[in-house]
């Protein structure tokens, strides 16, 4: 469950700089 919540948050992290990339044009 730790791990599977762990992931989530890498993803999330993730999500949120490619957002932050894609948004610089």
């Amino acid at each position: 469950m730790e791990k599977g919540l762990n992931c989530q948050l890498q993803l999330k992290k993730k999500g949120m700089l490619v957002i932050n990339y894609l948004r610089i044009p």
